[in-house]
């Protein structure tokens, strides 16, 4: 009987202690949950917001246009003679000042000057036949003088008729004797003629024979080969100044007033992308040109420094530019996407020393791809947040 009843006490213990815990569990529970789903929502708030801290940095705004180095001086170089072609250059040579870039074979200037020589010998012969025959024609003329002033003087008795005709006898004895003069002026000079023809052709001999470089310069194409003959006045040989590469390249008019000549800029060489290269604008178009991609403005750059690379290695290459318009170092800025626009008006949302929320208009300035200029309207170390 006594064991009964314990065992009646214990079980009612346990069954009280069983109601007792079910009770706590249901009063605490709402409880927990109301917790749980605080801390959730403020998880939630402040995932609705990325914080970020207005810096200072460097930065510029910038200009990107496509461009190709080009030589200003170019010419297109012949002989002022015929013949065989002893010696030219290859494509692509770098040859100095006065340096030889093409010699033709001297034979055909030697024949040039064998027949002048026998021209000469011939026109020699000739004014010497036309001396010795004069000789005697003047002598003639000075009998004939002699003659007819005696006749006059001597055996005329002074009559008018007389004299007139003396006067006749002198004057056609003098055209003999200019005409005479003539002809034998005109084999002189044609001697004479011969004579510094030859002079000449001998004194530009080796000047014909070869074709020099007027300047340094790079070898951009040729169009004769040795051992063939060529024609007088024939274009064999392309050349650039290499000390005139410039690079051209084509300006959107919508940038035509971002840019002035003496702006720097630098290059960048498609073929060396390791090197930048350093430019100067000196001259802007003044007349634009309308293609099928748009309206643009051709400007020319200056190469100031070639960071390593060869002025003969970038004649024709595809150059990108880079022209720094406006910028500089320090320049309070903030991430793009933090400002917002209103209307002509812009601001951010900026977060107050009581941490509350405040939108706050600015004034901006240059940007890039990430970042934009602030120039008023927010300090440094400033909190902002973008709302997503």
């Amino acid at each position: 009987m006594e064991k009964i009843k314990t065992k009646t006490i214990a079980t009612s213990i346990f069954t009280a202690l069983i109601l007792l815990l079910s009770i706590t569990s249901i009063l605490f529970l709402p409880a927990c949950n109301k917790d749980d789903a605080a801390a959730a929502g403020a998880a939630e708030d402040e995932s609705k917001y990325i914080e970020a801290i207005v810096e200072k940095q460097d930065m510029a705004s910038k200009i990107n246009l496509t461009g190709r180095a080009l030589a200003e001086t170019t010419d297109s170089l012949s002989f002022e003679i015929s013949g065989e072609l002893l010696f030219i250059v290859d494509e692509g040579d770098i040859v100095l000042e006065g340096e030889k870039l093409a010699e033709l074979d001297d034979e055909m200037l030697l024949e040039e000057l064998e027949e002048l020589q026998s021209s000469i010998e011939d026109a020699r012969d000739l004014y010497e036949y036309e001396l010795l025959k004069h000789h005697y024609t003047y002598k003639h003329i000075e009998i004939e003088i002699e003659l007819a002033e005696y006749n006059y003087y001597h055996e005329s008795k002074g009559r008018k008729p007389d004299e007139l005709v003396f006067k006749q006898q002198l004057l056609t004895l003098e055209e003999q004797k200019a005409q005479a003069d003539f002809d034998l002026s005109q084999k002189e000079d044609e001697l004479n003629d011969l004579q510094k023809e030859y002079e000449d052709r001998l004194e530009q001999f080796t000047d014909e024979l070869e074709i020099v470089a007027p300047y340094d310069c790079l070898i951009t194409s040729i169009s004769a080969r040795e051992s063939y003959g060529v024609n007088a006045n024939q274009e064999i040989i392309e050349i650039i100044d290499f000390n005139s590469i410039i690079i051209r390249a084509d300006l959107p008019e919508v940038d035509k007033n971002k840019i002035k000549e003496d702006m720097e800029v630098n290059i960048y060489f498609d073929a060396y992308p390791d090197n930048i290269a350093k430019g100067s604008i000196f001259r802007i178009g003044k007349i634009p040109i309308t293609t099928g991609a748009g309206t643009f403005y051709e400007i020319f750059i200056e190469i100031t420094d070639l960071q390593g690379l060869e002025i003969e290695n970038i004649y024709g290459l595809n150059a990108e530019i880079e022209i720094i318009t406006s910028g500089g170092e320090n320049i309070l800025v903030v991430p793009i996407d933090y400002v917002y626009s209103e209307g002509d008006e812009n601001y951010v949302y900026k977060i107050t020393g009581d941490e509350t929320i405040e939108k706050t208009y600015v004034e901006i300035g240059i940007s890039d791809f990430s970042y934009i200029e602030i120039i008023s309207g927010l300090n440094e170390g400033d909190r902002i947040l973008i709302i997503k």
